[in-house]
């Protein structure tokens, strides 16, 4: 994987021409020290002694971030998506901003808080490069999953195992129902409970929603419950989870 990281003092522009104008010049920055990088002699000694497992595929991830605290959480991805880049070959390219790497941060600490530090991350069947075989179960992320907007984990609590699936996407009923059937066909079985993390819910006003989404799994034995990941007083009201 090839890193470029790139920042912006003041926050991301308001106008999405000048997004989109930075990371054209961006992404082919990258693109240029990928295709130096694939006749570097010291690079392929690098991945030689690494032995990789099955193939070798160079990836180019963008990192940008930005210093307004105020508005960290901004995702500029749907900006971004209507880039197009004039990029030779196949070389996957992946955008990591400053929304997805708060986003990723929340869900490190909110796993960490549960478990202390006793969890991995789980990797769904999900159409990434991860191979069928491989165990789907790590304490790393990998490149595709840390620029998915649903990270999710199984966590050991007092010896019994939940899986919890964080998502990015606000909650409402139709993102509560299709989490729930997410995590019902990702852990397939695994556990008993499981636990979905919104970054909005409102355990006072969102109940409700929760308790009509679950009718629709009926036929199901695993006990769901949802909560939110940013941590605040009405945290209180959604119980241990």
């Amino acid at each position: 994987a090839h890193v470029s990281v790139k920042h912006n003092w003041d926050g991301y522009s308001d106008l999405e021409s000048d997004i989109r104008r930075k990371f054209n010049n961006d992404i082919k920055e990258l693109e240029q020290i990928i295709q130096c990088a694939q006749y570097s002699s010291e690079i392929d000694s690098l991945i030689e002694s690494y032995k990789a497992k099955v193939n070798v595929r160079h990836i180019g991830v963008l990192v940008w971030l930005h210093n307004d605290k105020d508005n960290i959480d901004r995702n500029i991805l749907p900006v971004i998506a209507r880039t197009k880049p004039s990029l030779d070959g196949d070389t996957p390219y992946y955008v990591i901003d400053s929304g997805r790497a708060s986003f990723l941060l929340k869900v490190i600490n909110n796993l960490s808080s549960k478990s202390n530090g006793n969890y991995q991350f789980y990797y769904p069947k999900i159409g990434t490069s991860i191979l069928v075989d491989s165990d789907r179960k790590g304490e790393f992320l990998p490149i595709e999953l840390i620029s998915s907007d649903i990270i999710t984990a199984v966590v050991d609590v007092d010896g019994k195992n939940k899986f919890y699936l964080y998502s990015r996407e606000g909650f409402n009923e139709l993102t509560c129902k299709n989490m729930m059937a997410y995590a019902l066909n990702f852990s397939a079985g695994l556990v008993n409970d499981i636990c979905i993390g919104f970054p909005d819910y409102n355990p006072t006003q969102d109940s409700n929603i929760v308790n009509k989404a679950n009718l629709s799994f009926k036929k199901r034995s695993e006990r769901i419950q949802v909560f939110s990941y940013n941590e605040s007083i009405l945290n209180l009201f959604q119980g241990q989870v």
